[in-house]
């Protein structure tokens, strides 16, 4: 049995599961090429976990072999190509993923946060300290020996706690 480490009932596996199917599948494999969400797991939260049957190491292999795939589509792709297959919620949800270079910070960014320590999301999901450190839209066209200046965004989240 699949012992979980934290309240939730996750464990480990189970979040190499979710990077699969939630992080590298979907955003590049359905949301950027435009392919079907055929694998998707039923129930809440279904993406999260790993039978008793299954093997760590086809868990693991999955997840290597969804990250290559991955891979072969941004180096075959270019970056300003919107997604193939948008979803209607984003705009609701204050999101907005105009091309794959968007899709691929957001990637990287809940990547990171699930990787990191357990604990509280932040209230806003969508505004968390990676993506406070990345702007979503592509760089303003500067002049010539003009400097790109931090948001007042990220000064505010690289100050040390008073």
């Amino acid at each position: 049995m699949r012992r979980p480490v934290l309240p939730s009932g996750w464990s480990c596996l189970g979040l190499v599961r979710h990077l699969t199917l939630s992080d590298e599948r979907y955003w590049f494999e359905s949301v950027a090429s435009g392919g079907e969400l055929d694998f998707w797991p039923d129930g809440e939260n279904a993406d999260w976990v790993v039978g008793p049957e299954e093997a760590a190491a086809d868990v693991i292999a999955a997840y290597r072999a969804a990250c290559a795939a991955s891979d072969a589509f941004i180096a075959a792709t270019a970056l300003d190509i919107p997604p193939a297959r948008p979803e209607s919620w984003w705009e609701q949800a204050g999101l907005a993923f105009p091309d794959l270079r968007a899709v691929i910070v957001h990637v990287i960014a809940e990547t990171a946060t699930h990787a990191g320590p357990p604990r509280r999301r932040p209230r806003d999901d969508r505004r968390t300290s990676v993506h406070r450190l990345v702007e979503l839209t592509p760089p303003r066209r500067r002049g010539p020996g003009r400097a790109r200046q931090p948001s007042a965004a990220a000064r505010r989240s690289c100050r040390p706690a008073a």
